[in-house]
C-alpha cells in the first residue's frame, strides 16, 4: 500500500496535515480518538480509517450527522482513493499521497513558528517540541492550531478576536470556547497549568508565547 496523509481545512480555511502510518486511524471529538477534532458536529468516536489489503477505508462508526465522501454520506465502508474529499462535521479533508520530503527525519518547523520560540512544531507528524523535549501526548487538531498561530508570532499578544477566528472561523466561537481550548492546550504543555509558563494571559487582550526567563 502507497502511503498516505489527509490534508486537513478547518472552518477558519487553515491547512493541516496528518499521515495515516497506523493500520487503523480513529477519528473523533474524543481525546482518545487517534485524530481527534474538536467540534459540536463530530461524536466522540465518530470514523475510522482502516488498511484492507491495497487500499485505504473509511468506516463511519455509527455517528450522529454521518460521514461524506466527495458530498455523498456512506451507508457502508468505502474505499477511498487520492483527492477524495472526506467530510466529517465541519472539517474537511482529502486523501492524498506521502511525497518523499514528508518522510524526512529532520525537525521541521511549521511555516508559521517564528525562530528563538521554546515550542517548536512538526506540522507532518503534528509531534511538539518544548525546549528540546517531544511532548508525549498528541494534540487535538483545534489544540494544534491554537498553538501553531501563537508560535507564529513568536511571542507577540495575539488578540482574542484573532485567535477564535484563526481556529474555528469568525462568527463560529465565543470566549468561553477559547477558554476552554487555552486550559485544554495548558493542561498538555505546561509543567504546572495553574501557573502557565508558555501560554501566559494578556488581561483583557488575549494570550502570547512567552520564553522562559521572560517576563
Amino acid at each position: 500500500m502507497e502511503k498516505a496523509k489527509l490534508l486537513i481545512r478547518t472552518p477558519a480555511g487553515r491547512p493541516f496535515e496528518f499521515l495515516l502510518d497506523a493500520p487503523v486511524t480513529t477519528i473523533g471529538r474524543s481525546a482518545g480518538c487517534d485524530l481527534t477534532l474538536e467540534s459540536a458536529y463530530i461524536s466522540r468516536r465518530h470514523a475510522r480509517i482502516e488498511c484492507a489489503g491495497s487500499k485505504h477505508v473509511i468506516v463511519d462508526e455509527k455517528s450522529k450527522n454521518g460521514v461524506f465522501l466527495n458530498g455523498k454520506k456512506i451507508t457502508k465502508p468505502q474505499p477511498v482513493g487520492l483527492g477524495d474529499e472526506i467530510r466529517i462535521g465541519d472539517i474537511s479533508m482529502v486523501y492524498a499521497p506521502v511525497k518523499p520530503e514528508d518522510e524526512s527525519t529532520d525537525l521541521l518547523p511549521d511555516a508559521d513558528v517564528a525562530e528563538g520560540t521554546p515550542i517548536r512544531l512538526d506540522p507532518t507528524t503534528w509531534e511538539v517540541w518544548i525546549e528540546e523535549r517531544r511532548l508525549e501526548m498528541r494534540l487535538s487538531l483545534q489544540e494544534f492550531a491554537l498553538l501553531s498561530f501563537l508560535c507564529g508570532r513568536g511571542g507577540r499578544i495575539c488578540e482574542r478576536d484573532e485567535l477564535g477566528d484563526a481556529v474555528w472561523g469568525a462568527g463560529n466561537w465565543d470566549l468561553n470556547m477559547l477558554h476552554r481550548l487555552v486550559h485544554r492546550l495548558r493542561e498538555k504543555v505546561e509543567p504546572d497549568s495553574s501557573h502557565p509558563r508558555y501560554v501566559v494571559n494578556v488581561p483583557g487582550v488575549g494570550y502570547r508565547l512567552q520564553s522562559p526567563g521572560c517576563d
